[in-house]
This record gives structure tokens, sequence and C-alpha cells, in this order.
């Protein structure tokens, strides 16, 4: 059942719980009293409009041309910008229909394009289908992100074989008779509120935290915030090497700006990098910090203090850099974002002809359109059995198959691998040459026991997903050439137990933890990073599908991703949890942290 959202009652104006589904529907019926739906006989006739709508193998319907995204112009796509009167002839004219499911009347486009053998596609994040727990969307319903990479995938529809394209036509129409005609629609919310009531009942009777729901965070619409976290994590990792705290003097930023407050919140929990010794601004007021960190006139800093100044701007560097010089010399040692962020930025104005550049590779590849077919994980897990037992109890049914590689100390992983029918892989590698704990090693172990013919998830032993998943993944298409990652959100540090008790018993507890650190967990890093076996970049290493040159866990998620470019790195609408056991970086050699000693799986409760 999808989480709460609060709608208003059209009838009181009051305030309801129905979920996202049930909203769904009801805009369904609603608009199914509109008369230029509601007197369309079976047959559906072409209306008297009919012959000004060209006829397309595949149109863009929308209600504001406006809302048309550039892509779907460079792919030549037909757009058609549709009154009520012509919604009918513009999709009896078409043989595939791509909309926003966020339109308002997408309700009654995807009704319409059921029930008369149209294919529909859908665009956006987290799209409530009706009825979608009784229902089998897979090669009938195709849903779309809205990054351009993805949008490009519509040209792929033009490679399916005729008697394909009519089977899912076929499909189409058997779920429109069956679920969509307006008594089938009203059947169904009766059956949706019968269910929220008994949803209700049973939530009074479970353990939940007190403390009222927060609304989730929206992702960020046009994911610009992403990609610049990823540049600055880039520069961040390489001033970490440039500057070792333990060898090297601290640095300061020049400039006390809304980058650098960006800056500052996007690598805040990362316990590696140099040490910053404050802020240096001309406007700089007594006891000013920023994110703990002071804030002071240039001339309260010596150049005998610091080992280097960072420019914290991206618009004005040769004037700060002018600046620093002036204050602490010729001979200053100046970090330049323009040079130290090596990812080239992607901005709105500009993604499109970055697509239509890399063209060949995208709309091209992969060569016919396909759902994800099989959903397969691997894990490293050594020294994480009290958590192990609990997440892969939790996960295991998501995965067509699973990989857990462990060690041959740890025989309580290998058993908990064996008794959930995971893949076991036992490898002491990461010991290899007195290394820390070389993961990619361990990684490259584990894949060895996995099919690599679809779909592969990389996460850790430390991360729940939330029920379906798999279902809400494989109905989406995905590009085999994109990385797709997710949100993370920690469960509680103390009373870990309680709350997973309540997290088997209602995922929808999870609506209660708060979101932090969008630099951390809104990324794609190790806990989950989805990629296809067909990807050219898993064969980037020597033939290995991970690097091996890292000595601890901390950079090697990092690395794997920064092989695809910004545009190709895909936020998925989906929530994970994170098990917290210690600060970030403690186990990055290994495990330090205690046992959860209190943990017993769900099985041993």
């Amino acid at each position: 059942m999808s989480a709460p959202v609060s709608t208003t009652n059209a009838n009181s104006g009051t305030k309801t719980g129905h979920n996202s589904q049930l909203v769904f529907t009801t805009r369904l019926i609603q608009l199914y009293y509109q008369p230029n739906i509601h007197v369309i006989p079976v047959e559906f006739p072409l209306p008297a409009n009919a012959a000004a709508v060209p006829e397309s193998f595949i149109t863009w319907l929308c209600s504001d041309l406006a809302s048309v995204p550039e892509i779907i112009n460079q792919l030549a796509i037909p757009v058609l910008s549709v009154s009520n009167e012509s919604v009918t002839a513009a999709i009896l004219n078409s043989r595939i229909v791509a909309f926003r499911g966020s339109e308002k009347d997408a309700p009654s486009w995807l009704s319409l394009c059921l029930r008369t053998g149209r294919i529909p596609v859908l665009t956006g994040n987290a799209i409530t289908l009706p009825f979608a727990d009784k229902i089998d969307y897979r090669n009938t319903v195709f849903l779309l992100g809205e990054e351009p990479v993805e949008l490009a995938m519509l040209k792929q529809f033009d490679s399916i074989p005729e008697n394909e394209l009519q089977a899912i036509a076929q499909r189409c129409i058997e779920i429109g008779n069956n679920y969509f005609t307006r008594a089938q629609i009203e059947k169904q919310i009766l059956l949706i509120k019968a269910n929220d009531q008994v949803d209700e009942q049973n939530k009074r009777n479970q353990v939940i935290p007190s403390e009222p729901p927060n609304q989730f965070p929206a992702f960020t619409p046009d994911g610009q915030l992403i990609r610049e976290n990823d540049l600055m994590r880039s520069m961040w990792m390489e001033l970490s090497r440039q500057f070792p705290p333990q060898s090297s003097k601290p640095i300061i930023c020049f400039g006390a700006g809304r980058f650098l407050q960006r800056f500052l919140n996007c690598i805040d929990g990362m316990s590696y990098g140099p040490s910053i010794l404050g802020v240096a601004d001309d406007n700089a007021t007594e006891e000013q910090t920023l994110n703990g960190i002071p804030v002071r006139k240039p001339s309260d800093f010596s150049n005998t203090d610091f080992s280097a100044v960072l420019l914290a701007t991206d618009s004005i560097e040769d004037i700060l850099a002018e600046r620093c010089k002036k204050e602490y010399g010729e001979r200053v040692q100046l970090i330049r974002p323009s040079q130290s962020m090596t990812i080239t930025p992607v901005s709105q104005a500009n993604i499109a002809s970055t697509i239509q550049a890399r063209s060949t590779k995208i709309l091209h590849t992969p060569k016919r359109i396909t759902l994800p077919r099989k959903l397969e994980a691997i894990i490293v897990c050594a020294g994480y059995s009290d958590i192990l037992s609990w997440t892969l109890s939790w996960n295991r049914e998501q995965f067509d198959n699973i990989a857990i590689v462990t060690s041959s100390a740890d025989t309580r992983t290998q058993e908990i691998a064996r008794q959930h029918n995971a893949r076991l892989i036992i490898s002491d590698r990461y010991r290899d040459s007195s290394a820390g704990f070389n993961k990619g090693k361990m990684l490259n172990d584990g894949v060895t026991a996995l099919d690599m013919d679809d779909w592969l998830l990389i996460t850790d032993a430390d991360i729940l997903f939330l029920p379906n998943m798999r279902q809400r993944v494989t109905q989406r298409m995905l590009h085999p050439d994109c990385l797709y990652y997710a949100t993370r959100v920690d469960a509680p540090e103390k009373h870990t137990e309680e709350w997973l008790t309540s997290f088997i018993k209602n995922p929808q507890v999870t609506n209660s933890l708060p979101f932090n650190q969008p630099g951390r967990n809104r990324m794609p890093w190790g806990y989950f990073q989805l990629v296809n076996a067909r990807s050219e970049n898993l064969t980037s290493h020597n033939g290995k599908i991970f690097s091996e040159e890292f000595e601890t866990a901390c950079d090697i998620d990092y690395a794997f991703q920064e092989q695809w470019h910004p545009t190709m790195k895909i936020l998925l609408p989906e929530l994970t949890v994170h098990i917290p056991h210690g600060k970030e970086g403690t186990n990055w050699t290994g495990r330090k942290s205690p046992p959860i000693n209190y943990l017993q799986s769900p099985a041993e409760n």
C-alpha cells in the first residue's frame, strides 16, 4: 500500500488520508463523468475533428506546449497539445502515446490508451499506477524517468517488431476492459477505501515511533544539486590526497558566500579530507561561524598558518585570486574549483546539446526496448553477521540471485547466506599486500557467482529496502548505459531493535525518519548502485568490473560511479534504510565498531 498522502475531499472540503493510488483512481472516476469521455461508444469512432490530428507512430501528449522537454523536440517526436475535444483523436491516431504522469488529465489519457489498444508511456518519478496491486503492467504500460537520457529511449520503440506491438496492444485492451470501465473503477475505489480502514485499525495495534511523521523531502526537480554535490565531493577527495591532515597544515577558505555554504553542507559528515582552519571574508563579523568553522577577516590569518587557500566561488575566481595574492603574497597556493572540480558541470541550458553530442551511443543502445527481466545483487559482508541476519532475511525475496562475499573466518555470515539460499563466495583477498580492506577484490570475486545477464545492484549488508522495490524498479524502462541510485535515511541509533521490529510490521515507520546530509545520503554511493551487465563501464579495469587499487573500503564506490558521465547517473524515487553501527569511516579498514549484540534476526525473535 502506498504511503498516505493528504488529499482534499471534493464534496466536504476536508482532509482525508487516502493513499496515492486512491487519489489517482478518484481522479479517474471524476474524469469519466466528463461528457467527451463518458459518452464515447465501445467502438471509439473518430470524432469529427479527427482529420485535423496528424497520424503518428508516437506522440507526446501535453496540455501546455511550454512544458514539453527540449529533448522531445530534438528527437523529432510529434508534440500535440490537446483540448478535451481532441484528446480521443490524438490517442487514436497514434500507436504509442507518451505523456507526463503529473498531467492533471493523465488518468483519463491512460484509460483511453488502454481501452483503445494504444501503448501508454508515462514519464516522471514516483508514478503510482491505479490498481497496481492487482494489475501486472509489465510490458504494457511503460514508465520512464524525465532525465534527457531516459526520454531519449522513446526513439527505441520503433525497433519493436510489429507482432510484439500488436501483442502489447492486445494486453492494453484486456486491462482496459477488465479494470478501466466506470463500474470497475468505482468498485476498485470502494475496495481501496475498505483496505485503508483495515490498515488504520492495524496501525493502532502496532509499535510506531511517537514523533509525528515528517513529509519526505521532495527530490530536486532538475537534479542540479545532485550534480553539483558530485563535483564538490570529487574536489574534496582530491584535496584529501593533496593535503592529508596528518602530514599537512590546514587550509583556509576565502569567501563566505553561498558557494561555500553549499560546499560545507556537501562535505558535512565526511571523515576524510584536509582540516579547515577558518574562513577569510572581508565582511566577517565577530564570532561568526559557518557550519562550526570560524569566519574571520583575511588579515587575521598569517600565510604561515595554512598550506593553501580554497577560492570559495563559482563566479569571481580571478578576483578572489588577486585578493589572496595581495593579502598573502604571490607564492600563496590557491585551490581553484574550476580546476579541482574535474567533472564538467551540466546545466539545464546545455543538457540537450550534451545528449545530442552523445546521440550515437544514447539513441542506438540498447537495440531493443526491454524492461529489467532479472535483478541480482552483491554484498560484501565480513564481520557484519549481526546486521546481515536482519537485512538478508528481509531483502532476499527482492532478488533473483544474491551473492554474499565474506571471509573464511566469518562462519556466521556463511551460515546466514546458506540459510537464505544466497550464492556464497569465500575470499580473503581483501587482506592481500597487507591492505586494510580491499573491497574491490572482494566484489570482483563475488560477481563470478552471479549470472550477470541483466541488472546488478551493488549494496551493503547494513541496508534495508522498502517492500516491492523490485516491482517498482522492474516496471520502469532503464537505460543500460546509466547508473541508477537511491536516497538513504538512517534508522535510529538508540533502540534499534525496537525500531526494526516496528519496520518489519509496518515499513511506513520510515516516514518518521529525518533526512540528513544530501551530500552523503542522496548520492550514487555503494549502498545502492544499479547497473546493467552490458554496460561498457563494467570492463574498464583490465577486464575487472571493480578497481582493485584501493586499500580501504572508502573510495571504491566513489571511483566506480565516477566512470559514468553526470547525465548518465539517474536518481530513482526509491528509499533505503541504513542501520547505524559507528561513525562514518570507522570500519573502512574492516569492522572496528562493536557488534550490535542485542540484535537478533526476525527468525530468532
